[in-house]
């Protein structure tokens, strides 16, 4: 039964035992047929009862304002949105969602970055779909706080809300309650809860964040709930890079300014998708007719087209191999999360199986071929742990430095296993290593949800 219907049963029980009680006490009152003493029970079982009732009505246990409250964090990277959602008392995930514009074809070509007007929109759209399609949220009346986090927004932010003019179809009509709003974060607020809207939730409130601010929350939650102090730790947020941040008192300081230029966009897919476009899809063929030998004649090419991704978007686009051509120059974060995909063994059947499969022997080489470039992108990750550490702790003690906390999309899927955590560890001083702290990808929802509680008051307003 659902619980609502329950409480609701027990809130009218409690009300007519109440009224029936209260009835009889002023009744004998009133006739004064009682001694003193039973006059005095039924004084306070009458006061009792009117605290009970008074407590219930205080709370809203009833049939009209039973419905849960829910508390659904965001997370919103330049090329894919996780969704957790969670009651609003709970750290742990409920129900989890997700959209990639890596991982789904359809949305190839549209980054999460609130610099643009529509593209997060579609990510949150999908992310949200994909979460009530796989969820049993059967409360009639889904009542939700909002924690969104977005990369760019602390650039674009302030920036001034998208014109009519400068939108594409995608939500048309959904625009026209939200042209009034002032800069880029309100439109996206307002975007964002009548999207929510259309799927029935009750949104009481929507609070923006970037993408580093979730990030920073969920691994301090992490930490904490693994019997550490989340108050004070480095970050590294490896996503499509790899952003070092300094988390003080729960304060977050960046830490990419003073970065070598060759390592301020490494460290994460754009570093993987660059590697792989200069190594294997440079010199495309001019003419259709040199596309089967071109892609034949080595295991990474025919490996990437075999993907079930590359396939629907080159149904999407009515164009035999649109994306291989599309990555020659853009969508280098996707390519290099297809890459990424390609050593991930768990995803072996996609390459396997279907019209354009490959053999086992190919898809191995391919493997043998891609680890390499995956290895560079990881060690980068350790050259930035080195330079900030001389940076950060230069001079001081041991014991007085922090954990290291590596935490996001790219972390999650690329150092997953024993090999590539110890390819990381082997390129860092052994005065670092015992600090490192890899985030596992399985806990990443349920680090969403309770960071997510972090960044909301108290009370969920």
């Amino acid at each position: 039964m659902n619980i609502s219907i329950m409480l609701g049963l027990l809130t009218g029980l409690l009300c007519n035992w109440g009224t029936f009680f209260l009835n009889i006490a002023n009744t004998l009152d009133y006739n004064g047929d009682v001694t003193m003493f039973s006059r005095i029970r039924f004084k306070k079982a009458r006061i009792l009862f009117q605290v009970i009732l008074t407590l219930f009505s205080f709370f809203g246990f009833n049939e009209a304002v039973l419905a849960a409250r829910y508390r659904n964090a965001v997370y919103i990277s330049n090329f894919d949105a996780h969704m957790s959602m969670a009651a609003s008392t709970v750290n742990q995930a409920s129900w989890v969602g997700y959209a990639g514009s890596g991982a789904e074809a359809s949305l190839a070509g549209d980054p999460g970055n609130l610099k643009y007007n529509e593209s997060p929109l579609k990510l949150l759209d999908h992310a949200l779909q994909n979460l009530v399609d796989n969820s049993a949220i059967d409360d009639p009346d889904k009542s939700v706080d909002l924690v969104i986090g977005i990369a760019g927004y602390d650039f674009y932010r302030k920036k001034d809300a998208p014109k009519l003019s400068s939108l594409a179809d995608y939500r048309y009509t959904m625009y026209q309650h939200c042209q009034n709003t002032a800069n880029k974060e309100e439109h996206f607020k307002c975007m964002a809860k009548a999207i929510f809207s259309e799927k029935g939730f009750r949104v009481e409130s929507v609070r923006l964040v970037g993408d580093h601010t979730l990030m920073a929350a969920g691994a301090a939650y992490w930490l904490e709930r693994n019997k550490q102090k989340g108050s004070n730790f480095d970050l590294i947020h490896a996503t499509t890079i790899a952003v070092p941040y300094q988390i003080r008192d729960e304060k977050i300081t960046p830490m990419s300014a003073k970065l070598p230029e060759w390592l301020r966009m490494s460290g994460g897919y754009w570093e993987v998708g660059k590697n792989v476009s200069q190594s294997w899809l440079s010199s495309l063929p001019t003419t259709d007719k040199h596309w089967a030998d071109y892609i034949s004649s080595d295991a990474v090419r025919q490996t990437l087209n075999a993907s079930d991704y590359v396939q629907d978007y080159d149904r999407v686009q009515s164009k035999e191999h649109a994306m291989l051509k599309r990555w020659e120059h853009t969508g280098v974060n996707t390519l290099g999360y297809q890459a990424g995909r390609i050593l991930d063994t768990e995803q072996k059947q996609d390459y396997l199986t279907g019209d354009h499969a490959v053999r086992l022997e190919t898809y191995d080489k391919a493997q043998q071929q891609l680890t390499p470039v995956m290895n560079k992108t990881i060690e980068s990750i350790a050259a930035i742990i080195n330079t900030k550490q001389i940076e950060y702790y230069f001079g001081l003690a041991v014991d007085e430095r922090y954990p290291i906390v590596i935490m996001g999309e790219f972390s999650s899927n690329a150092l997953k296993t024993q090999a590539s955590q110890a390819t990381l560890l082997k390129s860092l001083p052994e005065s670092s290593r015992d600090r490192v702290r890899f985030v596992p990808g399985d806990s990443f929802f349920d680090n969403l949800a309770g960071g997510s509680r972090k960044l909301l008051p108290a009370d969920g307003q």
